[in-house]
């Protein structure tokens, strides 16, 4: 045996025809070149024990990146791979290959699908060797039929354009084997989701004004979690765009909202979305109605909560009836909250009851106004003199009984109420029960007894606007009933 030592396997020269270089090299991967080079010196060297995971290990390539290289030289027809374990790799001349390849066999589906990736791009683009390679490789080492992928450069034809690159292309190559889209059929409903992904993206892109150019692939990714993973409609995605003039309308923007809208409705479809958006704008509408002229101001947000909150019980219109009754008196959303609890522990939920017990509430305060004028009283009337007003009045004392009795505290000093009060008691004990009767009376009334602290007003002066809207006290008789 014949062999080269150390020195000279290490400063020798490993022949490489020119052949070669003019008529395989211009076409392959640049790896795939390294690969040959690598294998060739060592057969050139005797290299019995040479395989593909040493030439791996000096390239610093993966074995299957090795091998992937071995087998597209075995196609060129340049070696022949006897067995790949362990690796028996014979070389062949390119210069005797060129001269005689029209006698050798061909790799007769190869050169097919060649002219048939050159046919799909017609005068579009010249397509190189290389990617052409590479695009077989999707055939020999990812596994995919060759009209699958023929389907898939035509559909990235027609997703990307002609000038597409082959290295993205290669991902939805993967993709398509993940998804056991390996043959035609398969490929081509694959494929038709993935047009109507970028379809629908691209039409997104355009209702927000983003025309003149293709969706990145993380717009695709996000459109494809509206339709696959969030399951809206196309036209529901579209509608859901008229929300992004608020901000800037992007894909991300518009992830958003979409995202708040599958979170509050069910809405899906492209009405569904529409209905669910006009009936939010409506809602957030009537929530400022309620809680514009509170202090302090809330925000759009917190008003719409509120609003959420209390229509739970509560009609809109009695909602705006409490609402400007807490703006007279300047109360912020806390009063608010306090006054419509109030009502509805006396079950005041509808707008008719509301109003009657308003009307109620200012008919007792005009009265009590009235009297304590009479008798010279200056407090303003409060939740126990309107509680003191209608227990007199269903014990059957009309209101010119009390005006009489309050005349009859003219000039007395101290507690008038009270006082009121023994006059009322004295004409129950003795059968007084109209006016004409209360007149006919002769004689003294006693003086009015010890009052207790409950019985003591105080003195302040009021207007007849606050008797009129009783806002204060109408809040001030909520804070009572929710503090006990």
């Amino acid at each position: 045996m014949f062999e080269l030592d150390d020195e000279a396997r290490k400063f020798g020269v490993t022949c490489v025809e020119n052949a070669f270089i003019r008529d395989y090299m211009p076409a392959a991967k640049g790896e795939y070149v390294k690969v040959f080079l690598a294998a060739l010196l060592h057969a050139s060297c005797g290299g019995e024990d040479a395989d593909a995971e040493m030439i791996a290990g000096e390239l610093d390539i993966t074995v299957n990146e090795a091998e992937s290289a071995l087998r597209y030289w075995e196609r060129r027809g340049l070696v022949t791979l006897e067995t790949l374990s362990p690796l028996r790799c014979v070389f062949h001349s390119a210069a005797a290959r060129s001269l005689k390849k029209h006698d050798d066999p061909v790799d007769e589906s190869y050169v097919d699908f060649a002219e048939s990736v050159y046919a799909a791009f017609g005068s579009q683009r010249k397509v190189r060797p290389s990617e052409i390679a590479r695009a077989w490789e999707w055939v020999q080492d990812i596994g995919l039929s060759a009209e699958a992928v023929l389907l898939l450069i035509n559909h990235c034809i027609a997703t990307m354009h002609s000038q597409f690159s082959f290295k993205k292309a290669e991902t939805l190559a993967v993709a398509m084997k993940e998804s056991g889209a390996v043959a035609p059929d398969d490929a081509e409903a694959f494929l038709r989701n993935d047009l109507n992904t970028h379809e629908g993206a691209k039409a997104v892109l355009r209702k927000l004004g983003r025309r003149g150019r293709l969706p990145s692939d993380a717009e695709l990714d996000l459109y494809r979690k509206w339709r696959q993973e969030w399951e809206f409609s196309h036209d529901a995605i579209l509608e859901a765009c008229s929300e992004t003039t608020k901000g800037e309308p992007t894909f991300a923007y518009l992830d958003g909202i979409l995202g708040g809208i599958r979170k509050r409705a069910d809405a899906r479809t492209g009405s569904g979305v529409k209905e669910t958006l006009l009936a939010e704008k409506d809602e957030a509408g009537k929530a400022a109605e309620i809680t514009s002229g509170l202090r302090p101001a809330v925000s759009k947000q917190v008003a719409v909560n509120l609003y959420r909150a209390w229509r739970k019980t509560f009609p809109h219109d009695v909602l705006r009836i409490a609402s400007a009754e807490c703006v007279r008196y300047g109360g912020g959303a806390e009063d608010l909250a306090m006054l419509l609890s109030s009502w509805e522990s006396r079950g005041l939920t509808d707008k008719a009851a509301v109003e009657e017990y308003l009307a109620h509430f200012r008919s007792v305060n005009a009265d009590l106004k009235k009297i304590f004028e009479i008798c010279g009283y200056t407090a303003k009337p409060t939740a126990a003199d309107r509680e003191w007003y209608d227990r007199k009045r269903a014990a059957g004392i009309d209101m010119e009984m009390l005006m009489y009795a309050a005349e009859k505290t003219r000039g007395v000093q101290g507690n008038k109420i009270a006082y009121m009060e023994t006059i009322l008691k004295t004409w129950s004990e003795e059968g007084i029960r109209n006016l004409a009767q209360a007149r006919a009376e002769k004689k003294p009334m006693a003086k009015p007894g010890k009052t207790v602290n409950a019985q003591r007003y105080t003195q302040r002066d009021y207007t007849e606007e606050e008797l009129a809207g009783a806002s204060e006290e109408l809040m001030k008789e909520a804070m009572e009933e929710n503090h006990g």
